[in-house]
Order: C-alpha cells, then structure tokens, then sequence
C-alpha cells in the first residue's frame, strides 16, 4: 500500500515568496493613501516581477526598522499590573472540617439575594490536581470556590476516601450556579474521581465565562483564563508552571499555590460581576426601549450606516493578539472582535454599511435564503449603474474576480443582525494591510473605480432602498431623527 503524505500548508513549508520591496506613505493618522498613490513592487532575486500569494488571514505589515518602530503597540503586556489577592483563604483538609464549611456555604447561599430571574446566585469554581506526563492527570486534589470577592475556600481533597455529602449538598444546591472557564470538563473529571457528586444538574446550569462574555459583549474569541482576565480587566494573571505544575495532592499546600488556587476563583468571580454588570444595563436598556415604543413597532429595522476606520474580524477566524491589533490601530483604524460569519474586514469613509435587524419569521425562516436576497439586492443595485455583478463560491458580490460587497451575518433565533458592507467611493488601500475575508489572491473593488467616476454614498442609499424593498418584497419607513439615537441605543439588547 502507498503511503499517502499530507501537503503542507505554505506558512510551514518554507517556501514563502519575498516580501514586498517597497511601501510608500501609506501610515497616515486620518486616512491611508489612496491606492493610486501607493508604489508597490515585488521581485524576485533576479529583479523580476513575482506573484506573493496571502494566507488566509494573514496580515501584511510594513517590513523596514523604522516602520516597525512606529507600529510598536500603544501599550506593553507586561507594564499591565498582576492580579493580587489580599483576602481570606480558608484551607481545609480534615473531612469533618470540610463538611462544616459547606454546611456553612449552603446557609450563606440561601441568604443572598439572587443575580437573575432564576433566583440563583454565582459562584466561581476550579480544581487543581497532580499531572505527570509518564501517567497523565491523576485525581482530583484542590476543589476551589469562591462566593464572595473577598473569601475564597480551599477544599484539599488527598486524604478523603469519599466526598463529604454536605459538600456535594453545596455544589448541588438549587441556588447555586457554578462559573468559571472550560468548567464543564472540570465538573465532568469531579464525577469520574468522586462518583457520589452527580453533574448533571451543574453541568446544564453552568457558566463558561468565555462562552457568556461572548454572548454579552457580542464577540467570538476563544478564551482561556489569562485572556479572559487581560480583555476584561486589563490585569495579567499568574499562571506560571512552576505553581501550575505542582504537586497539588501533598499535605499541606504552600502559601504560593494556595495563592494561586485562590486568585483563580477570586478573579473568576470579579469576571462574572463584570458580565453580569453589562448584561443587567442592556436589559435594562430594553425594557425601557419596549416601554417607551411597544415590542412591536419596530419588530424589524435596517440601519444603514457609514463607519469611521475600523477592522473588523468574525467568528472564523485566527486568534489576534493585543500586538496584531495595535499594529492595525497605529494605521489610524480601530479594531474589533464580532460574532458574525467570515474572516476579517475593513470599513470605513466611502463605505455603505447597512445592517438588516429583521425577523426571518416575518419573511422566509431560512438563513441561506436571507443571505441569497442580500446578494440579489447588491446584484440589482450594481445592473442600475451599468455593472454586471455576480455571486461566487466564494460570499459576497463580485464583479468578476473583484469584490464590490463584503457579506457577514449573525441569526439567533431567526433574528439577524450585521449585514453587508457596499463600497461606494471608500478609499481601498485600506485593505492592503489584511487578506480581506481570508480569500486569497482575490481583489476588492467599488463604485467608483468600476465607473471611473466618484459614487457618493449619498446618491447610493435611495438606489439601495429601492433594490431592498423590491428584493424583500417590502415596504420602508424613514425613522424620525428624534427616535433614531435611542432605538439604536437599545437594539444591540433585542432577544
């Protein structure tokens, strides 16, 4: 039988093309220079034109010494303060101690006003134990909870033949709501090495802070503790393998890995008081939107809007460090993270962006079906000018092997939100700094560029209203500008 070996992709393969020889005038504070003004050459060694094919998503940063000085990040990781903890640690190990706690923990919980509408309370969770590359993890050792900012519990489990059933009452109890990152894997290992502590009810009820932070601030990264603590409070965490790694099942624990098990559920718990925070303010936003305008009155709307410089990446995508994005930000842009579909993007001046916030109930329940309208839209939008605009295997609108519209969608429910970006007369250099939507080799185009004359956004809206209302088979009605500033307030909180 043949062997059959599997191809390389080109980022580890070596074969990477030469950079780009030169770059001229293209960081500016306001705006980047218009294509036609950029110099952009690539040769080979023998002074020869070459073609530089783009990983998906790969950046494309200016390469000299003193273009790299100017793109140095705003700020440095490591200056960013280390999360401390100055509160109390109980550290138990005695089985009749650990029960008491508990019992102690159960009565604390049934005394505290409830976090949400399910009159549950949340409390942080981890666990630590021994892991040996020879023999992989071994038991659960450190079982850590915090319910209040100021107290973490320490339960050190090496001596116990069985779990105390007050603790399991604890963890159990109908009030409790267990958070913490990847915490379904860690209840998941608790049942396996104690079977007395049944999960199922945890593992439903259960916050994973990252998967909530998402849902919350309307994002798609894929989070581990130290992110989650740098993107949220702006604090480092220490998660050193000297502690990590260490022999969590001798008798006693020292003072630095108690430390470290116990701000592992104190910031877990500030974390969760931080999303809660949010999540409380735009239901609250909403309930006052649907007082003042009744739930029903503007059940779908579509925003059409023009951004300021920004980048913008989706669900797909790899994950961008603080560096990646401060490099895209010195350009004069911003940046960031959506839950929406595709990779990254641009938007900004010269740019329709319109986003259809609709009920695909109240038309089609069928997301592809929405994404095909919007593309008949753009299609019948470019024939009134004269351009012969088409769909691909590839999304968006493209005239030929030239993108003209970027498309990116969320759906909840049969609830859309984000859109699709049309380019009027915005300039393009912009996406010279990013693989646009990860397609290689690909360009993008506009309006303008197509008809070699200025397109103006202005003049683009009513051709686009019109192409959408025939396309959905709908009718619009102009919000009044005195109604406009607190709708959109309030729509990134509808259900």
């Amino acid at each position: 039988m043949s062997k059959k070996f599997r191809k390389l992709p080109k980022w580890m393969s070596g074969q990477r093309a030469a950079v780009n020889n030169a770059i001229s005038n293209i960081i500016s504070t306001k705006q980047a220079e218009p294509l036609n003004q950029l110099a952009v050459n690539k040769f080979n060694e023998d002074d020869e034109p070459i073609n530089k094919s783009r990983l998906r998503s790969n950046y494309q940063f200016p390469k000299s010494a003193e273009e790299l000085k100017n793109l140095e990040p705003k700020f440095n990781i490591d200056d960013l303060p280390m999360v401390d903890y100055e509160g109390k640690v109980y550290y138990l190990s005695d089985y009749h101690d650990i029960a008491e706690t508990s019992e102690k923990l159960i009565k604390i919980i049934e005394s505290k006003p409830s976090d949400d509408v399910n009159n549950t309370v949340g409390v942080a969770f981890d666990m630590e134990w021994t892991f040996s590359f020879q023999t992989g993890p071994e038991k659960t050792s450190l079982i850590q909870v915090c319910v209040d900012i100021d107290e973490c519990y320490l339960f050190h489990l090496p001596l116990l033949k069985k779990i105390p059933a007050t603790l399991a009452a604890f963890l159990n109890h109908p009030r409790v709501r267990l958070h913490g990152v990847n915490i379904k894997n860690d209840l998941r290992k608790l049942e396996r090495d104690f079977p007395i502590i049944k999960t199922e009810r945890m593992i439903q009820n259960c916050i994973d802070l990252g998967v909530w932070y998402n849902q919350v601030f309307n994002s798609s990264g894929r989070w581990s503790m130290e992110r989650l603590v740098l993107q949220t409070l702006r604090l480092r965490i220490d998660k050193s393998r000297n502690v990590r790694m260490s022999k969590w099942h001798i008798l006693p624990l020292s003072g630095k890995q108690q430390k470290y098990a116990a701000i592992d559920v104190h910031i877990a718990q500030k974390i969760y008081y931080h999303i809660l925070k949010k999540q409380k303010e735009d239901t609250e936003n909403l309930q006052e939107f649907f007082t003042g305008y009744g739930a029903e009155k503007y059940k779908n709307i579509l925003i059409l809007t023009e951004h300021s410089p920004v980048y913008t990446i989706g669900i797909r995508t790899k994950n961008y460090t603080i560096n990646d994005e401060e490099k895209l930000r010195k350009l004069g842009a911003e940046f960031y993270q959506t839950n929406r579909g595709g990779l990254i993007t641009f938007h900004g001046i010269g740019q329709l962006v319109a986003y259809p916030i609709i009920n695909l109930k109240n038309f089609q329940p069928s997301v592809r079906w929405y994404v095909c309208q919007i593309e008949k839209t753009i299609i019948d939008l470019c024939k009134k000018h004269g351009i012969k605009a088409q769909t691909t295997e590839d999304t968006g609108v493209w005239v030929e092997n030239r993108k003209i519209c970027a498309i990116g969608i969320h759906a909840s429910r049969y609830i859309t939100t984000h859109g699709l970006a049309l380019n009027c007369n915005v300039d393009l250099s912009w996406f010279d700094h990013i693989v646009p939507c990860g397609i290689e080799g690909k360009e993008v185009t506009s309006l303008s560029k197509e008809l070699s004359k200025n397109v103006t956004i202005d003049e683009t809206e009513p051709e686009f209203l019109s192409s959408f209302q025939n396309t959905f088979q709908c009718s619009i009605e102009v919000i009044k500008p005195s109604e406009t500033r607190e709708i959109l307030d309030n729509l990134k909180t509808l259900p």
